[in-house]
Formats: C-alpha cells, structure tokens, sequence
C-alpha cells in the first residue's frame, strides 16, 4: 500500500475534527523541534564544514530536523539532505558577459554565456555518471543505460567548444533582461556577477549558451525565464558533422548532458494520480476533497487561489464521475 493510500485510510477512520487536531499536533511539535535545535546550535553545527557558498543560500535550512525526519519515516533517498550541506559537484554554473565583435540593429552586441566549471569536489554529481537515489524507476536492462564517457574528454575540448559558441552567437530579443536576471542571481549568491570573458577563462570554462522564453501574463504582460541550454556542443571534432547544419543528436552527444548519465527514470507526478487519489478519498472518506495551493503573497498566487475557491463545482463533477466510474 503506497503512502497517499495509507493516509486516506487512516484519514477515513477519523472524524474531521480529529484529523485537524492531528495535524496541527505535528506542525507543533516541528516547531517547537525546529526552535529546540537551533537554540542548542545543532542546526549550526549540521553545517561545519560545508562549503561557504552552499552555507549562505542554505542557512535557514534546519538539516539536523532534516536528516531526523527521513530516517524517522525511513525515506529511500536518504542523502537527499546531504544538498543543503555539500551541495553540487561544482561543476557550478557561472555567467559570462562576452562582448560580441558584430554589429546587430547598428549597435554592438554582448552575449551572455553560462561557463561550467568542472572540479572534483564533495557534492550530488551532476555530470557524469549519476548516482541512483532510489526514487526512481531504475534501468536494469544494461542495453537501456547510455555509455558512461569521462568527462576529461569534454574538458579537453573547451576552447574548441567555446571558439564555435562565440562564432555561432546571436544576441537574444531579451538579452537584457537576461543580464538583469543574472546580476540578481549573483545578488542572491547563487554565482558570481557577470563579467567580461576572454583570455585565459576561455581555455578554464566551457561556455553553454543561455537563452530565453515568454510566458504571457493574465495581464498581458509577458513573463521571461531565462533557459540554460547544456546541450549545445559543435558536434563531433574530426567529423563532418561539425558546423551549422549538423544534428541536434550530434550537438548533443558531444555536450554537458550528452555527457551526464542516469541510470534510473524518474516520472512527474500527473493530474491522473491526483484524480485517482481524489476518487478514492471520495469513496473511503465520503466527502470531497478540497484542494489548496501553498504560495506566497503574490498577484499570481491570488490568481490560482480565486480559481481554486470554486471547490463546490469540481467537488461535484468529481462525485458525478466516480458514481459513474
């Protein structure tokens, strides 16, 4: 019996008032766990050792509730709190500022570029061969799994790659935007400022190209998120298929995910798995579920939470079709 199923037979045991009064019990005492362990310094002391960086962006993080908490309910990936202490293989995404040397709209031209810096350090891999964390479908059929190449290949190859990048850049119609993206990235600790490449950096970094995407507003306005495209490479060295018209097949064989490996598949969780737990907590419980939304306090989150007020009509499609179901 997974889980959801487990919570939605104990929940169909219990009134609603009991249920309430279960869970603000446990928010309590996470609470008063959390106050505790700070208090004592063991929520500091999670962090001794860890890299600076990783501390700064994760500091409110309490790991030592964390860690608690998975063995508590013996969690299969239980490392996954080992993120906010070591953080990443740094092969840690740093922004690039190159100034381009063609004229675009009678003006000069900067590119942003995402360099990856490929060190060996403590850290959840993130190129390579990746390790299994358990919560996934795991490929055991050997013919299934992609080979595993070294990646001092793809470090041999960085002037290459970034002298073809430079060549092929053309400025994004949010190029600004972007650049505004990054300072506040940087602001937030999560990389270093922009800044001019060139020279020496061009042989230490591979460079990946960064690019936009529109999402249009309820308003109207549009909305730009900024894409890091680890899948570009020129293509194969030696090979005819290097240049302009090559495969995206090829770009990405030769790229920073071509070579980055998992053995195990992991599946979003879908609308299906939501209407099924839906209708069995209809049928267990016998009442409708409602949905919320956690979210802060912003336009967008009082958007969804207007949507979501109208509970009473999907409760009542939702109970139209599991009597016909």
């Amino acid at each position: 019996m997974t889980c959801g199923a487990q919570a939605i037979e104990w929940q169909s045991q219990r009134t609603a008032a009991e249920v309430i009064s279960q869970r603000e019990e446990m928010i309590s005492q996470l609470e008063l766990a959390d106050a505790e362990l700070r208090k004592s310094g063991k929520q500091a002391r999670w962090f001794h050792g860890c890299d600076e960086a990783v501390k700064a962006l994760c500091k409110e993080v309490n790991g030592f509730l964390f860690q608690e908490l998975l063995a508590a309910t013996k969690y299969k990936d239980s490392e996954a709190v080992e993120l906010f202490r070591r953080g990443a293989v740094r092969a840690v995404l740093h922004f690039i500022l190159c100034d381009g040397q063609w004229a675009f709209g009678g003006r000069s031209v900067s590119f942003i570029c995402v360099a990856c810096l490929m060190l060996h350090v403590p850290g959840a891999p993130m190129i390579g061969e990746l390790a299994c964390s358990g919560i996934g479908e795991k490929l055991g059929d050997v013919a299934r799994v992609d080979v595993v190449k070294s990646i001092e290949e793809l470090r041999a190859n960085r002037q290459r790659n970034n002298t073809a990048l430079l060549s092929e850049l053309r400025e994004d119609i949010h190029s600004e935007t972007l650049l505004e993206l990054a300072r506040e990235d940087a602001a937030a600790g999560r990389m270093c400022m922009p800044r001019v490449a060139g020279g020496a950096e061009l042989q230490e970094w591979l460079l990946n190209p960064r690019f936009s995407a529109e999402q249009e507003k309820e308003d109207g306005s549009t909305k730009v998120r900024a894409i890091d495209h680890l899948s570009w490479s020129p293509g194969s060295a030696g090979t005819a298929d290097v240049g302009p018209s090559k495969s995206k097949r090829a770009r990405k064989a030769e790229s920073v995910n071509g070579y980055t490996v998992a053995h195990e598949k992991h599946r979003h969780d879908t609308l299906d798995v939501l209407i099924a737990a839906m209708r069995r907590y209809r049928r267990d419980v016998g009442s409708v579920p409602a949905l919320i939304k956690a979210c802060g306090s912003t336009p967008a989150c009082a958007r969804r939470t207007q949507f979501l007020a109208d509970a009473g009509r999907c409760g009542r499609s939702l109970s139209q079709n599991t009597r016909s179901a």
